[in-house]
């Protein structure tokens, strides 16, 4: 970025950390990751939570669209469907859902499928627990919302990857996805680090009493003081917000070839 030119816009997105209860474990869960493609433009092999860019397509109903679009984008990746009647019941049987599945590979879009199958996004299902805006110096830049949302029971074992924007996908506990990226079996982005490390320790119950950050966290890319890189969160000396969002984590340090991890200043 040249001093002549300003940060590149930050597109709206959303995503949603898609959750399955362990059946022999009261309120433990699971988190579905996917592996986003290995030339994608952006977070190229890492993985993540299911989610992507909000869709004018994503106004058509009588909802936030940033919820709207976290259903659509978990659809798409991994074929999950966050929807209900249009009388409010939850969905029952898997016809449903078949429907929209098979009127969206016969070409329609995903609001038109929706309505058509007498269903719409049940955005009563999702948490919020962040918003993520993308470091200015980054070429491509979202502003994302991210959601929590326990699968449908009968939808508990149908996640996957859709093999095109993700490559592969898989359940893990919070604490074992940490545990992988510290091992260096996957790539964590820094949001979705962060909020994992939030999950760990938290029952489903605990989900939406947390005290999720409910402002934009913006990182700046930086260095300290041995010339690592690192993204100053709200409340570090090397961010100009100095209201910390997590009393225990005020930047991301990268360590072994970009792997980041959380720490204080």
């Amino acid at each position: 970025m040249s001093e002549h030119q300003g940060p590149a816009p930050a597109f709206p997105a959303a995503t949603v950390v898609v959750a399955r209860v362990l059946p022999k474990d009261q309120g433990a869960f699971e988190v579905f990751l996917v592996k986003r493609h290995g030339k994608s433009g952006f977070m190229a092999g890492a993985h993540v939570f299911p989610g992507g860019r909000v869709d004018d397509d994503d106004a058509s109903f009588d909802a936030d669209r940033f919820a709207c679009a976290a259903i659509r984008e978990t659809f798409e990746e991994t074929g999950v469907l966050l929807a209900r009647h249009e009388s409010g019941l939850s969905m029952s049987a898997r016809a449903p859902r078949d429907a929209v599945t098979a009127r969206i590979a016969a070409g329609e879009p995903f609001a038109h499928a929706l309505k058509a199958s007498g269903l719409v996004p049940d955005v009563e299902a999702l948490v919020a627990i962040g918003w993520w805006i993308t470091p200015e110096l980054e070429p491509r830049r979202f502003d994302t919302r991210f959601f929590f949302a326990l699968v449908p029971p009968l939808q508990r074992h149908d996640a996957a990857p859709d093999m095109q924007e993700v490559t592969e996908g898989a359940w893990f506990t919070p604490q074992r996805a940490l545990d992988a990226a510290a091992a260096g079996k996957i790539a964590l982005a820094p949001p979705t680090l962060v909020t994992l490390e939030e999950l760990a320790p938290l029952s489903t119950a605990g989900v939406a009493r947390h005290p999720w950050p409910r402002r934009a966290v913006r990182p700046v890319i930086t260095q300290n003081e041995e010339g690592a890189l690192v993204l100053a969160l709200p409340g570090d000396p090397l961010h100009e917000v100095k209201e910390a969002c997590w009393p225990h984590r005020t930047r991301m340090v990268a360590i072994d070839g970009g792997r980041f991890i959380s720490a204080r200043a």
